[in-house]
């Protein structure tokens, strides 16, 4: 027989509790994305995707 044990919410309530309490640096880059309509030529020897 299995036994099921629901997760405690109070592990979660004291993280989120300590939230205020955090201070964060966010460091990173940021990308724009381009899309280019072309024509497809051939099927990818390396993996079946036009190329």
């Amino acid at each position: 027989m299995i036994k099921h044990n629901p997760p405690s919410p109070e592990p979660l309530h004291r993280a989120i509790a300590r939230f205020g309490q955090a201070t964060v640096l966010v460091v990173g880059d940021f990308i724009l994305d381009r899309f280019v309509n072309g024509v497809i030529e051939r099927i990818s020897p390396e993996a079946p995707i036009p190329v």
